[in-house]
């Protein structure tokens, strides 16, 4: 059995959100001393620290959380390296052999930002034309190393409405700072919850 790796972000109350989303909030009920035992009420963003997009996140009537596919979120998927320094474009991916990989998680210098919990405007997203082509490719799950695939100035998200649209499930937040790349297994799980996105652990195995 090969090492396990946690990249999942830490999610508690100094973890940084995107604009206009709720920020992590815990409320005490009860407590041992009280109570005989601890209970807490949490709010936040369903999609805040690492996290999948159900395609029901932008697309009308599209999958939710509780519909995804445990054969898209469990099985062999390959880490990808980016080195362009603000976007995922078409012209790296043809460098890369995705044949026999529906799961892709890219490793940029966001990872960096994320692992420090930095919120910036300056990251490097998915363009369009790129999020085309991993669909065109049969690409079925992707993951980025930050809160959003979208630079947050693009109001009409357009790798989001396009692996959406193609029912493509998006895992963003994950940490491959200290990920080489290469092939690995992913064990993504959100909270089965029903809703257009929910926070999740995700693993990788090597």
């Amino acid at each position: 059995m090969g090492e396990i790796i946690d990249v999942s972000l830490n999610v508690n109350e100094d973890t940084v959100v995107m604009p206009r989303n709720p920020e992590f909030n815990k409320e005490k009920l009860a407590s041992i001393r009280d109570e005989g035992y601890e209970l807490y009420k949490i709010c936040m963003s369903n999609h805040i620290g690492t996290h999948i997009d159900a395609p029901a996140h932008f697309i009308q009537d599209g999958n939710l959380i509780s519909q995804l596919s445990l054969n898209v979120l469990i099985g062999k998927s390959l880490v990808v390296e980016i080195h362009d320094e603000h976007k995922i474009s078409v012209d790296e991916l043809k460098k890369v052999d995705l044949k026999d990989y529906i799961r892709v998680l890219f490793k940029t210098r966001n990872s960096k930002l994320i692992d420090e919990n930095r919120l910036t405007k300056d990251f490097v997203y998915i363009g369009k034309e790129a999020a085309s082509y991993l669909v065109e490719k049969g690409v079925k799950l992707i993951g980025l190393d930050y809160f959003s695939i979208d630079r947050i100035e693009d109001e009409d998200k357009p790798a989001h409405i396009e692996l959406a649209g193609n029912n493509v499930v998006v895992v963003e937040g994950i940490n491959l700072l200290n990920v080489e790349p290469g092939e690995y297994e992913l064990t993504a799980l959100p909270m089965k919850i029903n809703a257009d996105g929910a926070p999740a652990r995700v693993v990788l195995r090597k």
